[in-house]
């Protein structure tokens, strides 16, 4: 009886000692997941292009305020696919205007263009 508990007690032992020499050979890769970007440029021909990548269906809108606040353009997107979209400033006065990205209700870009 001391001789079985006396080799399982070993054999235990052997097998807690070799676990931590085993390599992991199972390489998993995980691919990063694809996160929301926004951007927002100022082309030269008075056009301002809001780009969208990965918007996943999310709730995505554009504004573009002017001086004192007043909005001049408002989008509301809902897309899976990457997106681009460009406003023409022509039209309106020149000036400082902001521009702005929301998801979801929370701001992800502000930036202020200028137009001559």
């Amino acid at each position: 009886m001391k001789t079985t508990i006396l080799t399982a007690a070993l054999i235990v032992l052997m097998t807690a000692a070799n676990a931590g020499t085993f390599t992991d050979t199972l390489n998993l890769k995980v691919s990063p997941e694809k996160t929301f970007q926004a951007s927002v440029t100022k082309l030269d021909n008075n056009v301002i292009k809001f780009g969208v990548n990965n918007p996943n269906e999310e709730k995505v809108i554009i504004k573009i305020y002017n001086d004192d606040m007043v909005k001049v353009f408002h989008r509301t997107i809902k897309s899976k696919k990457q997106m681009n979209l460009g406003c023409d400033l022509s039209n309106l006065e020149a000036g400082t205007y902001t521009c702005i990205v929301n998801r979801n209700g929370k701001e992800e870009v502000r930036k202020q263009i200028t137009r001559k």
